[in-house]
């Protein structure tokens, strides 16, 4: 009976597995991306790989200026959101990209790319913003705008729209909400060519730790959020140095549930999240 039902398992569990995935991509609007195949699949592929690529580089060998890596991290992200994330699913046939779906991948990635080419002459203008500056600032913010709508949903853009507004209509505000309000310039200088907008600080902490961490971390560990931080900690130090820190020893088993298909895990040591 036992051998019976290690032999149905697996079936089991696959069948578990696809019906939780489709449900998730029903529930999930971030997880509900297009699967190509063929050609598009294998050119979707090396971009994800030159990404990683780049961002084991610089976490290994130190992360590049802010701005620089921020840049580089933006222009590979937007463009697969607008391959992943299609206008219309409708329009993929035959497991290729749509042309307007290509041609907005494309022009996404312009703006961080032209950041990058004249990132010289844009510190040297000590943030005065010329009308190309404008252009590309305006172009950028829009491509993020609609690349949030598409993986987030409409409610994140209608308030990313409320505060664009209250900066360009803060002078008609009332009492102590009123300012004298931005120029168009002003707004793009201050959100897209310093990192104080689009290249804030999220995006920092995404272009260096949470990347890396989704990268070799969380496939393997997807299951073992629901543990204290503690018990995670602590099965990474010696024995030793647990005892002196007081940390709870994890010595139990993990089951990994349906939804992410990995064997049976065992601890003490966080290495075998990276060598399975």
């Amino acid at each position: 009976m036992a051998d019976l039902e290690k032999k149905e398992n697996p079936a089991v569990e696959k069948g578990m597995n696809d019906h939780l995935q489709k449900k998730l991509k029903e529930l999930d609007k971030e997880s509900n991306t297009m699967e190509y195949s063929g050609t598009w699949a294998k050119v979707i592929a090396v971009i994800c790989i030159c990404f990683s690529l780049f961002q084991i580089y610089t976490g290994f060998f130190g992360a590049l200026d802010a701005m620089i890596q921020r840049c580089i991290h933006l222009s590979f992200g937007i463009s697969l959101v607008y391959l992943l994330c299609p206008t219309k699913r409708e329009w993929i046939r035959g497991g290729s990209v749509h042309p307007v779906d290509l041609a907005l991948a494309i022009i996404a990635a312009i703006p961080p790319i032209y950041i990058l080419v004249n990132y010289q002459q844009l510190i040297l203008r000590a943030g005065t913003v010329t009308p190309v500056d404008t252009f590309m600032g305006v172009l950028g913010m829009l491509m993020v705008i609609e690349a949030a709508r598409r993986i987030v949903g409409l409610p994140i853009v209608i308030v990313v729209l409320c505060f664009l507004a209250y900066g360009f209509f803060g002078r008609y505000m009332p009492g102590p909400l009123a300012h004298r309000g931005l120029t168009v310039n002003q707004m793009v200088g201050h959100l897209f060519y310093t990192t104080e907008g689009v290249f804030g600080i999220p995006m920092g902490v995404s272009s260096t730790f949470i990347f890396l961490f989704i990268l070799f971390i969380y496939p393997h560990s997807a299951h073992l959020f629901p543990l204290p931080a503690s018990v995670l900690l602590s099965s990474a130090l010696p024995d030793s140095v647990r005892s002196s820190l007081r940390f709870p020893a994890p010595e139990y088993e993990v089951h990994t549930p349906a939804l992410v298909s990995q064997p049976q895990v065992r601890f003490p040591y966080v290495l075998k999240l990276f060598f399975p």
